[in-house]
């Protein structure tokens, strides 16, 4: 189960005797006025209390009927609107996929040990390799212009970070990676400076055999499955994500994108496959977000980064996405029903939010 608490400490502040209007210490004063001031305090103290009493009883109140609080106290999704409960903690690196490896069909990045990502450590002999990639440049939509960064406003609108404020150079404008060095600079595959945005649908189920009970695993636990794709780039298994459009709600973008990564390899036509995704609708419009923000990519630079928002939905008794009843390691379409399991190797960060949307579902840790 997912917990939740907050608490305040109570801090006692010293109050100085106070005077009387003849600038008299209250010990000092007529015995009939020192007996109303006590009359007066008296008051003050039960009233006190009883305010204290009602913020304790709103309190407990709150805690009852808070939809986030059922969110983190309950297995279980609520079918609560996807905007959204973030129960994952922010990424707090050091990142390690967009480190010491070549680019994705570009250079070699500049070494960067551990102890020299962050900015703040003095780094006198960095000196990273710029790359952007050459559909980048040829300026689609969904990309930043060159001759626009000048006038591109950092940490607002489009350009605004989950993560919070980030630095942005004075001189050149350029934004800087708020978790650090990568070895690179240049935006390589990546259409924005600063952060670009992707939302990551985590579609699940249990699994089922074919008299349609939940199979368990070797430890008595309900086997829960994912949509995964295998990424023609890596190689890798992922969750079946992609970028937003600009403008574009992240609820459009998460149901749009499983429909083009999860079912665009299927032999149907783009009618039946808006029919397919129209049937499972309700499922997209109630799911719980796990995680939003920065994401280890390998197309991460020192000035262009990926953040996204994960959101899971859960198929509970098997029926709103019985369409994709594919075999796990099935690799026609490089698209699967994939076993959830302990330490699964997963492209970028996504490892990281399907454990966030096991807890949620499963009512426990993945890796106990």
């Amino acid at each position: 189960m997912l917990s939740c608490c907050s608490s305040k400490k109570a801090v006692a502040v010293a109050v100085q005797p106070s005077r009387t209007a003849d600038n008299t210490a209250p010990e000092e004063a007529a015995p009939a006025q020192q007996e109303q001031e006590d009359h007066q305090t008296q008051q003050q103290q039960q009233q006190q209390q009883q305010e204290k009493e009602g913020n304790a009883k709103h309190a407990v109140e709150v805690k009852v009927s808070s939809p986030k609080l059922r969110h983190k106290l309950s297995p279980k999704p609520s079918p609560a609107p996807t905007r959204h409960h973030v129960v994952g903690e922010q990424f707090v690196g050091p990142h390690i996929k967009c480190r010491n490896q070549p680019y994705m069909n570009g250079p070699e990045r500049a070494q960067v040990p551990d102890h020299l990502v962050s900015w703040e450590v003095e780094f006198p002999d960095y000196n990273p390799p710029d790359h952007t990639d050459d559909h980048v440049k040829a300026n689609p939509e969904w990309a930043d212009k060159e001759e626009d960064l000048p006038s591109i406003k950092f940490n607002e609108g489009p350009h605004r970070s989950f993560i919070g404020a980030y630095h942005v150079d004075s001189h050149t404008n350029l934004p800087r990676n708020p978790m650090g060095r990568t070895g690179m600079t240049g935006r390589g595959l990546l259409g924005r400076f600063g952060p670009n945005f992707a939302a990551d649908p985590i579609v699940t189920r249990w699994k089922r055999d074919d008299d349609d009970v939940i199979q368990l695993d070797g430890q008595g636990r309900k086997i829960l499955e994912m949509v995964c794709i295998k990424r023609k780039d890596t190689g890798e298994w992922a969750i079946p994500g992609g970028m937003v459009d600009r403008g574009e709600k992240v609820t459009s973008a998460l149901r749009r994108e499983f429909g083009e990564e999860a079912l665009a390899s299927h032999d149907i036509t783009p009618e039946e496959r808006e029919q397919v995704l129209d049937s499972i609708k309700d499922s997209f419009d109630h799911g719980i977000m796990v995680y939003e923000g920065y994401v280890d990519d390998p197309r991460n630079t020192d000035i262009a980064w990926l953040e996204t928002t994960a959101v899971v939905f859960h198929d509970d008794d098997g029926t709103s996405f019985e369409q994709f009843d594919l075999k796990a390691g099935d690799d026609a379409g490089d698209v699967a029903w994939v076993s959830i399991e302990p330490k699964m190797q997963l492209y970028a960060s996504h490892y990281s939010y399907v454990k966030l949307a096991y807890k949620i579902i499963a009512g426990q840790e993945l890796e106990s």
